[in-house]
């Protein structure tokens, strides 16, 4: 079921974040990108425009004569932005900031209208006519020019010292788009596209990087047995899975998507076209995250228990399979009945506020068992350290062990959960971290948990021809040594049980034979 609010944009009056617009055009005729509206018409007709322009993607939303119509998930309402009860309502659905920017707009609008019927050069033949595009006003120009203004501040990331432009053709009127047949002005001017490409490029080198190490890491974890039959292992393998499905949907999402349409010169770009394959590529995205996040919890939750459990791994890991790959699905399935029902538009990239949390909250709840798993590992690897006093470095090797699980169990990712406003001086370089931290996390886990492993590389070095066998002081350590939490009858128990015989933390082989 849909459920429709139709806004009638006349008036906007003002109070905290409801507004009202003075009603002052004359009953003369403005241009607008869509010809000469009159008066009232005119007002509200380009303040429909201003609300599609600044929110197609937060909401879905289309015009109906001059009238509003958007698509939420909420109850039927009509609003009359006449009185300023009604604009309160829109102002609690779009919030106090967005319904400054529609103000800010709509009387922009209404401005340019006063400046067309007040200077409009009569006998200036052959000039383009003064016009409202939907964000700025723009005065009468010379054929094959270029005019310019500054860019609007109700633009969501603009830029007010750069500037606008749009081209006088040489017979007299403004450039036509040649895919929409639309008037088309240039505001990606307005925006500092050089930061939002570095943090596409950023992306990009560092999923890629990941994907370098990720697959050889999964192809040795396999290529040896000793290896790929061990519990902890078989965890890896399917973390590095996840991290390299995510990478791959990232990179094709990234170049794709986001920068076709980051460097797209018209208004009709992939994003607006909303095809089925971009919006299922858009939940693809979304699920290889949710995946990524489940086997980062399955890692915490399987080393905790054999912590807690005196190193007694579980019977089976069919649960961490199904919990990891299949848990993800329910709310992505949920969330993408939403969207088709309510929101069916721009790709699925509209911010649906609350509703957002259905695959944020389970993402989330992971980071946080994660981090409570964590400090009680630390606690448990400190009490146990605590009988050997002698040890002066004890308390350094468990926070070393702590550190290098950060990670793998993804707590990183707690340092960018907060995101600036988009017009805040640091927001360029939160993207940039961001970027970083999100994607480097599987070259990360790839490098220190196999590249680097010790017992990988013992195996890789066994299997490469060589004249004379190495002794056994002879074979290679890892640069950080692993600790082998066991017992002696656990020494003599078979291979099938390795995982009964040790676990990999990163502290030194110490305390093990008391």
């Amino acid at each position: 079921m849909k459920w429709y609010i139709t806004f009638q944009l006349f008036l906007i009056s003002e109070n905290a974040c409801q507004y009202a617009l003075s009603k002052t055009i004359s009953s003369k005729s403005c241009l607008t990108r869509n010809g000469y509206l009159k008066g009232s018409y005119y007002e509200s007709h380009t303040c429909v425009d201003c609300f599609i322009f600044l929110f197609q993607n937060k909401f879905e939303a289309r015009k109906q004569k001059n009238k509003l119509l958007l698509n939420f998930t909420t109850n039927s309402l009509i609003v009359n932005l006449r009185g300023k009860s009604d604009f309160s309502k829109v102002c609690s659905i779009i919030g106090n900031r967005d319904c400054s920017r529609l103000k800010s707009c709509c009387e922009s609008a209404i401005k340019c209208c006063k400046t067309q019927t007040e200077n409009r050069p009569e006998d200036k033949k052959g000039y383009c006519p003064s016009t409202w595009d939907g964000y700025g006003c723009w005065s009468a120009t010379p054929p094959n020019s270029v005019a310019t203004m500054p860019c609007p501040t109700f633009i969501d990331n603009s830029i007010p010292s750069l500037f606008a432009e749009k081209k006088c053709e040489a017979n007299g009127s403004w450039y036509i788009d040649p895919k929409n047949k639309r008037e088309w002005t240039n505001y990606t001017t307005c925006l500092n596209l050089s930061d939002k490409k570095t943090a596409i490029y950023i992306s990009v080198a560092w999923n890629v990087a990941s994907l370098v190490l990720l697959v050889p890491s999964v192809c040795l974890f396999t290529r040896y047995r000793q290896l790929r039959k061990q519990y902890r292992i078989r965890l890896h393998i399917n973390l590095f899975l996840s991290f390299i499905i995510t990478s791959t949907v990232y990179l094709i999402w990234d170049l794709g998507i986001v920068y076709r349409n980051l460097t797209s010169s018209t208004s009709n770009s992939i994003i607006r076209a909303n095809s089925l394959a971009c919006r299922c590529l858009n939940m693809l995205t979304r699920y290889s995250t949710s995946a990524n996040y489940m086997w980062m919890l399955a890692e915490g939750t399987y080393l905790h228990q054999l912590i807690v459990r005196t190193f007694e791994p579980p019977e089976s890991l069919g649960r961490y399979y199904l919990i990891a790959w299949g848990f993800p699905w329910l709310p992505i399935t949920a969330y993408s009945l939403i969207r088709f029902l309510n929101a069916n538009s721009s790709c699925w990239i509209q911010n649906l506020g609350w509703l957002e949390w259905i695959i944020y909250g389970p993402n989330l709840s992971a980071l946080l068992l994660n981090t409570v798993f964590l400090v009680n590992i630390l606690r448990i690897l400190l009490t146990k350290l605590q009988s050997h006093p002698n040890e002066p470095n004890n308390f350094r090797r468990a926070l070393k062990a702590t550190l290098i699980l950060i990670p793998l169990f993804g707590l990183q990712l707690m340092s960018v959960i907060y995101r600036p406003r988009s017009s805040s001086i640091v927001f360029k370089y939160y993207e940039w971290f961001s970027e970083f931290i999100t994607n480097s996390q599987g070259f990360l886990v790839s490098l220190i948990f196999c590249i680097c492993n010790g017992e990988v590389i013992g195996h890789v070095r066994k299997s490469l021809p060589t004249k004379n066998k190495k002794s056994k002081r002879d074979e290679p350590r890892s640069s950080t040594q692993f600790v082998t939490c066991t017992a002696d009858d656990d020494r003599r128990k078979s291979s099938a049980t390795s995982d009964r015989k040790y676990i990999q933390l990163r502290i030194l082989r110490d305390n093990r034979e008391n």
